[in-house]
């Protein structure tokens, strides 16, 4: 995709920086070829100060285009790398950001309407399409991270009520195991044995509990893995 934007973007620049040697002289194109290909690379460069830094360059453009009396910026190839850094910043920012970027965008782009208003309605189209473009993805992520959310928290209340059972099952036995040592009490050869039992089941409550533990770590973190108590370790 780099790779497609840089062929346009040369393209856009070579044909305006022809337009304006024909309609100019060939001095005049140079500084908005120069300033229209800095942020045009910036634009490639995808990094959070290379967006501030194309706006820095556009704007300053603007403001010598007009103290100079050169052709007026931003030209076309300059409005297609401010699109990329409009969408860029609106997709990947914290929302905040992404609306001081997109509105020095507009507000670069604003300032060559006294001068040509047809070409600042393109380049407000360019960035309208740059907002939309960016806006996407990023509603795609954030239903994405909701819908994520939700399972989890689903999953977490489904191991919930499972361990309550699993618990519940166990801790159950072990009470009536224990009752029932009390009235073999005066038996003394059954007694070993209901207290063996008591012992299993309450290594068994406890095992279960660790993995059932274990599993509502994983669904809580999904990049954390289920770690196994101790009785699961034997």
């Amino acid at each position: 995709m780099r790779f497609g934007f840089g062929m346009v973007a040369g393209a856009v620049l070579a044909f305006w920086a022809y337009r304006v040697a024909v309609s100019w002289g060939i001095g005049y194109a140079v500084f908005g070829g120069v300033a229209g290909a800095l942020v045009c690379a910036l634009a490639l460069v995808g990094r959070r100060w290379a967006v501030m830094a194309g706006l820095g360059v556009a704007a300053a453009a603007v403001a010598v285009s007009r103290v100079a009396g050169l052709p007026a910026e931003p030209g076309p190839g300059m409005a297609l790398g401010l699109a990329v850094l409009v969408g860029f910043a609106v997709w990947r920012f914290p929302a905040r950001s992404a609306c001081l970027v997109a509105g020095g965008g507009l507000a670069i782009v604003a300032l060559t309407w006294a001068e040509r208003p047809p070409v600042t309605l393109l380049n407000a189209a360019g960035w309208s399409a740059a907002v939309v473009a960016g806006t996407c993805p990023r509603v795609a992520d954030l239903r994405g991270r909701v819908i994520a959310a939700r399972i989890r928290r689903e999953e977490r209340l489904r191991l919930a009520r499972e361990l309550h059972d699993v618990v519940a099952h166990h801790v159950g036995g072990i009470v009536l195991q224990a009752q029932a040592s009390q009235i073999l009490a005066r038996r003394s050869a059954r007694v070993g044995g209901a207290l063996e039992e008591i012992e299993t089941a309450g290594a068994d409550a406890l095992a279960a509990t660790h993995r059932l533990v274990g599993r509502l770590r994983g669904a809580a973190d999904p990049a954390r893995p289920a770690v196994p108590g101790p009785a699961d370790r034997t």
